[in-house]
């Protein structure tokens, strides 16, 4: 078995034979590449880069996408099969991020979203009762650090990403969503999301059992569930309880991917539209590919 030097040795070989004409060539050469690819990744995205040849380029990024793919769509399957439909969520946005952008700093997402946390803490002091800390998560995420729906350009894809939501404090009812609830649960805080048709909301419960819907597209709007139940007939959909259901961390990443691929489809961006539809079909059962409404509802940006 080669060691490291003698693979390292015969990189810069196989990487010419990759801009061969002969495709049988060049596709030996590519199958060996990724066979090396995990101990020397540093070096193909070097030449992915700055070969001569415009062949090797093209070719090393598609095997260097291939194999980040293929190790995004291990780890996805061991999140649903391992821990079901209630695995943390946390890292299944932080993996959609990956999808689209592979030099995500998952520690530095996670280090954002610890330090927003810490801001409600320390505004709201003293507070010990559910309902006014959650008005300091109000208050530190559109007040404080100006969080807000993309009314003016709902449909760039950017908006479904924890990351890009992150850095440009827009987003959309489902990404918003995401945000709150994992700063709700840093905080303890009892607040989940619910799957609406054309609406993702957040739940919150209180203590006495009472429940209240937060639009977090709006600016964390509170309302009741008869004003969810109104929006609803106002906008062609009849009332069902399922609606109201708590939406499992699968049925929430699964939706967002449903809006990227409606949303590449719109913008014609066929390759990323490819990329989605290979890990939703990992994510979403053959069978409920046609008949779940968490599955295929899309955030469409209505206002209560």
């Amino acid at each position: 078995m080669p060691t490291i030097i003698e693979e390292k040795r015969q990189l810069p070989a196989l990487i010419q034979l990759l801009g061969d004409d002969d495709p049988k060539i060049s596709t030996v050469a590519f199958r060996k590449l990724q066979e090396l690819e995990a101990d020397h990744r540093a070096m193909l995205e070097t030449a992915a880069y700055g070969d001569d040849d415009p062949n090797v380029r093209i070719r090393l990024r598609r095997l260097l996408d291939e194999t980040r793919f293929t190790r995004l769509e291990q780890e996805l399957k061991r999140l649903l099969y391992e821990e079901g439909d209630y695995f943390d969520l946390e890292q299944g946005v932080f993996l959609l991020s990956r999808i689209e952008s592979p030099t995500v700093n998952v520690n530095g997402l996670t280090h954002q979203l610890d330090e927003l946390a810490l801001q409600v803490k320390r505004h709201a002091a003293e507070e010990t009762s559910l309902s006014r800390v959650l008005e300091a998560l109000n208050t530190v995420l559109f007040q404080q650090e100006h969080f807000r729906g993309n009314t003016g350009d709902y449909y760039d894809p950017q908006n479904s990403f924890i990351h890009t939501l992150l850095e440009r404090r827009v987003g959309i009812p489902i990404s918003l969503s995401v945000l709150y609830m994992l700063i709700a649960k840093r905080l303890s805080l009892p607040v989940y999301g619910i799957s609406l048709p054309t609406h993702f909301l957040c739940k919150y419960k209180k203590l006495s059992g009472q429940e209240v819907f937060i639009d977090v597209f709006n600016k964390g709007r509170i309302l009741t569930k008869k004003e969810c139940i109104t929006y609803l007939l106002r906008n062609g959909f009849t009332y069902r309880p399922e609606y109201f259901r708590i939406a499992s961390p699968r049925g929430i990443i699964v939706r967002m991917m449903n809006n990227l691929i409606h949303i590449y489809q719109h913008h014609q961006h066929y390759r990323k539209l490819n990329i989605l539809h290979r890990f939703y079909q990992i994510a979403v059962p053959t069978d409920k590919w046609m008949d779940n409404d968490d599955f295929f509802a899309e955030d469409d940006g209505i206002e209560f």
